[in-house]
């Protein structure tokens, strides 16, 4: 576990070719005023080349031990090292002290871009590890080797519930849930079982919630409950489905989402060029062109994160997987300076 005490949260990271420590300066580092620099460091050591074979997880996201600055930093190379989400953690039962739900937070991160399964584990720290309550993580695969449990993990193929042995199914146009739609199709055909075996349990409602929570359809009639095998056709108006079930005792458990779809159409307004800003006395100064993997020697003066265009050239780095050496991060004004006192290099939109 990467432990961001007193920042932004805690991370398990599992099948990684070695390890690092918590107390890793550079890792744990929380000098700025987000206390996330650290784990900005640790996202840029997941989506290096030794990374990609590594799953992590948020852990258990809330105001106690952080939401990961609000699950910012998101780049299309750590979404896919970062593949689940704790919305229930803690070892006293489900509902009682001790258990700390966070289903709320498994729809932010979602909205704001990552691909993530729901887990619900006990973070157990007395020794009754797997009993201590009935929250379950369920993987959905015929292959239980451990590299077929990580292949089913990597695709979202899983649900959480508060119920040791809720049964539940979901797909999406056929498609199981965490599978990813790239073109959005003109209906969306919903097909859900859930089916808990013990008497004494009921299912009270079943709901698909979309973006920010919302929920578009719900199903709550006992006779359709009791049948076990519900279906919807819906609208493809939002970029994630999935689905949230309800007991009568008050347990839950959640799905995968079984969509990723767009739901803007896009126009081009501009198309831009990059260049890079280099010193007159740089060695690159008198280049008409020059190839990124060219610049690893090369000391980058950046904006700061969380701007759209630092974004954007990161994205870039990130595609080729060159990791720049960056020097400074600062505003549009005080780079300009920096690079005309030949302290770096930059790459800058020709607009």
């Amino acid at each position: 576990e990467m432990t961001w005490s007193g920042g932004p949260g805690h991370m398990n990271t599992f099948n990684s070719p070695g390890i690092v420590s918590r107390n890793n300066k550079t890792l744990n580092d929380k000098s700025n005023t987000a206390k996330d620099k650290g784990m900005q460091s640790y996202y840029e050591l997941l989506s290096q080349e030794g990374g990609k074979d590594t799953i992590s997880q948020f852990n258990h996201p809330g105001k106690t031990f952080g939401t990961f600055t609000d699950f910012a930093y998101w780049n299309p190379i750590v979404d896919q090292r970062i593949s689940l989400l704790e919305v229930g953690n803690g070892e006293g039962q489900i509902g009682a002290g001790g258990y700390y739900p966070s289903y709320e937070h498994y729809t932010t991160a979602q909205d704001k871009g990552w691909h993530v399964a729901p887990t619900n584990n006990q973070d157990n720290h007395k020794g009754r590890w797997g009993n201590a309550n009935d929250a379950r993580d369920v993987i959905l695969t015929d292959n239980f080797t451990e590299e077929g449990i990580y292949e089913a993990i990597r695709a979202l193929r899983m649900y959480a519930t508060e119920d040791k042995n809720l049964e539940l199914g979901y797909t999406v146009n056929g498609q199981m849930m965490g599978s990813s739609i790239t073109e959005v199709p003109e209906k969306l055909d919903l097909e859900v079982t859930v089916n808990d075996p013990d008497k004494s349990d009921s299912i009270s409602k079943v709901e698909v919630v979309v973006n920010s929570g919302k929920v578009v359809h719900t199903w709550s009639d006992p006779a359709e409950l009791n049948q076990g095998s519900l279906s919807v056709t819906l609208d493809p108006d939002y970029s994630y489905y999935f689905i949230r079930v309800t007991e009568g005792d008050g347990d839950l458990a959640v799905t995968s989402p079984g969509i990723y779809g767009e739901v803007f159409e896009s126009t081009l307004l501009l198309r831009d060029i990059f260049k890079l800003a280099v010193h007159k006395d740089n060695r690159l100064a008198q280049r008409n062109s020059v190839r990124l993997e060219e610049l690893t020697d090369q000391r980058f003066i950046m904006l700061l994160k969380g701007l759209p265009f630092r974004a954007q050239t990161d994205r870039i780095f990130a595609d080729l997987g060159i990791t720049p050496h960056y020097i400074m991060e600062c505003d549009h004004l005080l780079r300009r300076e920096l690079i005309n006192a030949n302290a770096g290099v930059t790459i800058a939109s020709q607009s």
